[in-house]
């Protein structure tokens, strides 16, 4: 119950926007005060309706730029980029496609000057690092001492079709797919040598994970993800494999969607008999964005809490999540996030009146840093991160259908048998690392440590290396 009240004050406190007064509000607002004679303060509600309805139509005259963009009417974009900026001259999406017009059309100076302005305002605007380090190039040629000489023999270098050349600086990223591959080491917690961690699944006994996106527009996308997932040293695995199958749809700086979350149990360690079990979730995905700060929420709830005694025999699983990150950028390249998450596992044998639970509960707090490009790479990102998790486990309980037994809300019980928490077993401490390296624009390499430290309740400790790619077409 604590970890869901903590999850609901930290919504009300990031996603202020859902709550704020419209703009017809606060001019009624202010012209109660007029009437009162107050006139500074009403002054001060119609500035801010202004302000408000300023933001809310330049962010309608880009997306409507953007649509002409898609359909190559240029020319008529730029009017409306130019139109958005009028009316919010800080919107860092509508900087970065003007700055690109400029751009294409070789005006390389103010190309630069617009796709500095956008990275100062948000270093992680989209599209930005697709043009703005040739742009670069290509100005200082322009400012070279034969500027039309090193020009002319630049573009008969890379001459090809005019055509061609504005569908390939306009292409749209319709596609990606990124992999994961890890490798898992144990050590006693009273020492010994470190050894190798199998972690079986339906496929290979290593952890990985697929990832593919597919985005036919700028207001929707599809993504699904396969994976025999990582659950640390002190979860059992009694999910062995999942995959997710999302939709997000965008409304201005908001985005909804919903998912199906499908989880597999295929393990002989918990009925000492080989099972084959399944469970499918519903979910649903909420994120807000604006030109600091990005929020994500996912839930995955159990729809019913007794679902499992009116409409299930023989033996079950059934599983719930939630996750809720949250991400500030501090200063151009550095940005920090955070991020509490729960998941939730359960097996039942109706038939025996039995159930045993496995989960847990993480607040996550970390830091990542952009880099510039090298004579290898074209740039990328470390971040570190640290977590405190808490373990919770409940096996055999006779009393599978009680809300607060020790199964999950943090391993309550309120019959406090033996304890308030005794679905509590362990906390742990882990440390994240990672680095990502561009191989180019549209394609990357990264390598992630995981170390995580357990306390006395748990048998070993744990290190993951990890490595994975990714490319976007």
């Amino acid at each position: 119950m604590r970890g869901l009240v903590i999850f609901l004050s930290l919504i009300s406190s990031v996603f202020p926007a859902l709550y704020a007064d419209t703009p017809q509000e606060i001019n009624r607002r202010g012209a109660e005060l007029g009437k009162q004679n107050k006139y500074d303060e009403a002054m001060q509600e119609f500035a801010k309706a202004s302000e408000i309805y300023n933001k809310e139509s330049a962010k309608y005259y880009h997306n409507k730029a953007w649509a002409l963009e898609l359909q190559g009417k240029n020319d008529e974009a730029v009017k409306f980029y130019e139109k958005a900026l009028e009316r919010n001259p800080s919107q860092a999406d509508s900087i970065e496609r003007l700055g690109y017009h400029h751009y294409r059309k070789g005006e390389y100076d103010k190309a630069v000057e617009l796709g500095e302005k956008a990275a100062e305002i948000n270093p992680r605007v989209p599209y930005l690092n697709d043009w703005l380090p040739e742009a670069y190039r290509l100005n200082l040629l322009a400012k070279s001492s034969e500027p039309e000489k090193a020009i002319n023999e630049e573009i008969e270098s890379e001459e090809q079709p005019q055509a061609e050349q504005e569908k390939k600086e306009n292409a749209f990223e319709y596609f990606g797919f990124s992999f994961d591959l890890s490798l898992r080491y144990g050590r006693n917690v009273r020492g010994g040598r470190p050894y190798y961690i199998k972690s079986e699944s339906k496929t290979v006994n290593l952890p990985f994970s697929l990832n593919m996106w597919f985005r036919p527009n700028d207001f929707f996308m599809f993504s699904m993800k396969a994976e025999n997932p990582y659950w640390g040293a002190s979860v059992d695995r009694a999910v062995s494999q999942q995959e997710f199958l999302e939709g997000m749809f965008s409304i201005g700086s908001f985005s909804i969607g919903c998912g199906l979350w499908f989880t597999h149990y295929t393990e002989d360690f918990v009925f000492e008999s080989s099972e084959s079990l399944n469970d499918c979730k519903m979910g649903i995905l909420m994120s807000y964005y604006d030109d600091k700060s990005e929020t994500n929420i996912r839930l995955y709830p159990r729809l019913f809490l007794r679902d499992t005694e009116k409409f299930s025999d023989g033996r079950t699983l059934d599983c719930g999540m939630y996750e809720f990150a949250y991400s500030y950028t501090v200063h151009k390249a550095l940005r920090y996030y955070s991020r509490i998450s729960e998941y939730d596992f359960y097996l039942f044998d109706h038939d025996a009146v039995m159930s045993h639970y496995w989960g847990f509960f993480e607040i996550a707090i970390g830091l990542s840093l952009d880099y510039k490009s090298g004579s290898l790479m074209k740039g990328g990102s470390i971040y570190i991160e640290y977590a405190k998790r808490i373990n919770l486990r409940k096996l055999n309980e006779d009393e599978p259908y009680n809300t607060f037994n020790g199964q999950g809300f943090l391993g309550f019980d309120s019959s406090k048998d033996p304890s308030y928490f005794s679905g509590q077993r362990s906390r742990s401490h882990i440390l994240r690392v990672g680095a990502l390296e561009k191989i180019d624009s549209k394609s990357y390499l990264y390598q992630k440590l995981i170390l995580e430290i357990v306390d006395r309740h748990e048998d070993h400790q744990e290190l993951l290396i990890g490595f994975g790619g990714g490319i976007s077409l």
